[in-house]
């Protein structure tokens, strides 16, 4: 559940959540809002995309680290010396 609170004449929205791969609370925070309103429609956005599972705050926890190497080397195999690629 999201707090909200007003920052000058703007307001913000904090959201804490449970990390699923580490297991520890974090929290995300923005701000800079015209209303209360508008802070509260972004931050329950937000919260339904934790919820869900489509953000990239919360990473999945079933990735594999042949899979993730596989996309490593995908993404950096032309930046990287051929001595490290073999």
């Amino acid at each position: 559940m999201a707090s909200f609170r007003k920052r000058g004449d703007k307001w913000e929205f904090r959201i804490i959540y449970r990390d699923p791969v580490t297991e520890k609370y974090k929290e995300k925070t923005k701000g800079g809002f015209r209303t209360k309103k508008e802070a509260s429609m972004e931050a329950a956005d937000i919260e339904e995309k934790i919820y869900l599972g489509q953000t990239t705050i919360v990473k999945s926890r079933d990735t594999l680290v042949k899979s993730w190497l596989t996309e490593w080397l995908e993404v950096y195999n032309e930046s990287i010396n051929a001595k490290t690629r073999a």
